[in-house]
């Protein structure tokens, strides 16, 4: 079994259960090898959790990239929740974002996991502050746009978007929730960009 095959086993016991909900025993048997092997293969599971959401973010983040490269803020922003409510509900995937809505692990014993959720969250959050100030200086957004707080908020959105769909809703739900979500968004559309339009 290849590294990337391995990786992609163990995420998908990580995105199910969370890091402290997943046992190395439970690893092991899935990929098939014994503890030592994968002790000796990744050090350590904190060190086979931080590959796993490598990988995850590398390829599950090109939705973010790819929506918030769009050329107007607004669309950027609406291509932003509507992917992660479509994503989130997958059947071929866990349900939710195994970065977003990750269980936090112990925080003593698990400092350097939890570090690293937060910076992956705080990674995603400053993407899309970066869109959003971005769309006001191109005159997408309207000038006295509140950057940090639109930012957090869309973030805030998709956070729940993910949670909610690990709670079952069902991607019809999901995606009208987004749609309500989205009025806030377009109400910060410059007067000027939306007779553009």
């Amino acid at each position: 079994m290849s590294r990337e095959e391995t990786l992609e086993l163990a995420l998908q016991l990580f995105w199910q259960r969370g890091f402290e909900g997943t046992s190395i025993g439970e690893l092991s048997r899935a990929i098939g090898v014994g503890p030592s092997s994968l002790y000796n293969t990744f050090g350590s599971k904190n060190e086979l959790f931080r590959e796993c959401l490598e990988a995850y973010t590398a390829r599950e983040g090109a939705f973010v990239r790819d929506s918030l490269a769009k050329d107007d803020a607004v669309e950027a922003l609406t291509a932003l929740l509507r992917s992660a409510a479509a994503r989130f509900t997958r059947e071929d995937q866990p349900r939710g974002c195994a970065v977003l809505t990750a269980p936090n692990p112990d925080r003593v014993e698990n400092a350097d996991v939890e570090a690293l959720l937060r910076d992956l969250r705080r990674q995603t959050l400053s993407m899309i502050d970066a869109r959003v100030r971005r769309g006001v200086e191109d005159g997408d957004l309207a000038a006295d746009t509140d950057v940090a707080n639109l930012a957090r908020y869309v973030y805030g959105v998709m956070q729940a978007l993910s949670a909610q769909a690990r709670d079952g809703a069902d991607p019809d739900a999901l995606g009208a929730f987004a749609e309500l979500a989205l009025q806030v968004v377009e109400r910060a559309r410059a007067v000027s960009s939306a007779r553009r339009k």
